[in-house]
C-alpha cells in the first residue's frame, strides 16, 4: 500500500493540477490512471473557494469551514487501495 498510495501523491503533486493543464494531464485524466491495487474513483477540478469536506464529516475534521474558501483551484482525487483481500484502503488528495 505504501508504494501505491506514495505513487498516487507524487503523480498529483507532479504536474497534475487543475492550473497546469499545458505542464500536465487534466485533471480528469486521472481517473485513467493505472496504479498496481488502486482504483481511482473520482477526479475533478475543484474552482477556487468551492470546495466542500465529504458530507457526514465531523466538525472537528472538517475545520473551520470560512479556510476553504481560500484555496485556490486544484484537482480532487479519490481513490481506493486494495494491496491484500482483507484491506481497504481510503484516499483522496
Amino acid at each position: 500500500m505504501k508504494k501505491s498510495a506514495f505513487a498516487l501523491t507524487l503523480v498529483v503533486c507532479g504536474g497534475f493540477s487543475a492550473a497546469s493543464h499545458g505542464a500536465g494531464q487534466p485533471c480528469k485524466e486521472l481517473a485513467q490512471l493505472a496504479l498496481p491495487n488502486v482504483k481511482i474513483t473520482s477526479a475533478q477540478t475543484v474552482a477556487a473557494g468551492a470546495f466542500t469536506p465529504p458530507a457526514g464529516l465531523p466538525q472537528w475534521m472538517a475545520g473551520d469551514p470560512a479556510l476553504y474558501k481560500q484555496l485556490p483551484a486544484f484537482c480532487r482525487v479519490i481513490a481506493q487501495s486494495r494491496p491484500s483481500s482483507d484491506s481497504d484502503i481510503q484516499i483522496e488528495v
